[in-house]
C-alpha cells in the first residue's frame, strides 16, 4: 500500500487530467488497503470533485474519519472542519470539532492550532473563552507561517486582547500575514502606515498594500483607495 501512495503522488505531481485521475485511483487502492495518508487524500479528492470525481461530501467524510481514526492530522483536521459547519452528512456540533481540532493540533498540525485558538477566543465547542490561550495557539499556527494566525495576533496586539497592547508588533504581525497572502493583514497594515500607528508614515508603502487587496474584490481597500488616494 505504500508503493501504491507513492506512485499516487507522482501522478498527481505530474501534469494532465488522465495522470491526476490515475493518481486518484491509486489513493482509492491503497485506502482500501489501510493507508491512512492515501484515506485522507481520497476524502481530499472526493470532496473536491477532482480526477473525475463528482464532489461527494459525505464520501469524504467517511474516508476522513477513517484517515482521521488513524491519526492522520490533516484528516482530523478536515473532520472537525466538517463538524464545525455540518458537511458530509454530519451535524454541525462544535463539540466534536472541538474535539477533532485539538487532536490535530496536538500533533502539531497549524491548521488545528489556528481554529483551536479560534475556539478559545469565542468559547466554542465547550472551550473556555480565554484569550491568552487563543493566542498561545495562535502563537504555535504563526510559526509554521499560517496567515490567519498571524493576522489574528496583530489584532491581538493592536486591541490588547490576550496579549499586551503594542501598535508596533501589530505591525510586524501584520506585515507577516501580509505578506503570506492575507488580505485583512494588507489592509490593516495599509491603515497602521497611513496614520504612522506603530510604524513611521509611509503613504506609498501603504498604497501598494491597497493596491495589492484592492485586486481581489476587498472593499475595504477599495473604499480606502478612493478615500485617501483618490483612485
Amino acid at each position: 500500500m505504500d508503493a501504491q501512495f507513492r506512485l499516487a503522488t507522482l501522478l498527481q505531481a505530474g501534469q494532465g487530467a488522465a495522470n491526476e485521475a490515475e493518481a486518484i485511483r491509486w489513493y482509492r487502492a491503497a485506502a482500501e488497503n489501510g493507508h491512512v495518508d492515501a484515506a485522507c487524500s481520497y476524502g481530499c479528492a472526493c470532496e473536491r470533485g477532482q480526477g473525475g470525481l463528482r464532489p461527494d461530501p459525505v464520501e469524504a467524510a467517511r474516508w476522513y474519519r477513517t484517515a482521521a481514526e488513524g491519526g492522520d492530522p490533516a484528516a482530523q483536521s478536515n473532520l472537525a472542519y466538517f463538524y464545525e459547519t455540518g458537511q458530509g452528512g454530519l451535524p454541525r456540533d462544535f463539540a466534536q470539532a472541538a474535539d477533532w481540532y485539538r487532536k490535530s493540533a496536538d500533533q502539531n498540525w497549524s491548521r488545528g492550532q489556528f481554529a483551536i485558538g479560534l475556539f478559545h477566543a469565542n468559547g466554542f465547542g465547550g472551550l473556555p473563552q480565554d484569550w491568552v490561550e487563543a493566542v498561545r495557539w495562535y502563537l504555535l499556527a504563526a510559526a509554521q507561517g499560517h496567515p490567519g494566525a498571524m493576522y489574528n495576533l496583530g489584532v491581538a496586539c493592536q486591541n490588547g486582547t490576550g496579549a499586551p497592547r503594542d501598535s508596533a508588533v501589530a505591525v510586524d504581525w501584520y506585515r507577516k500575514a501580509a505578506a503570506a497572502g492575507d488580505v485583512r493583514a494588507k489592509v490593516n497594515l495599509a491603515r497602521m502606515l497611513l496614520d504612522g500607528n506603530g510604524v513611521a508614515q509611509d503613504a506609498g508603502e501603504a498604497l501598494r498594500w491597497l493596491q495589492d487587496a484592492g485586486l481581489t474584490g476587498d472593499t475595504e481597500a477599495q473604499t480606502l483607495l478612493r478615500e485617501r488616494f483618490g483612485r
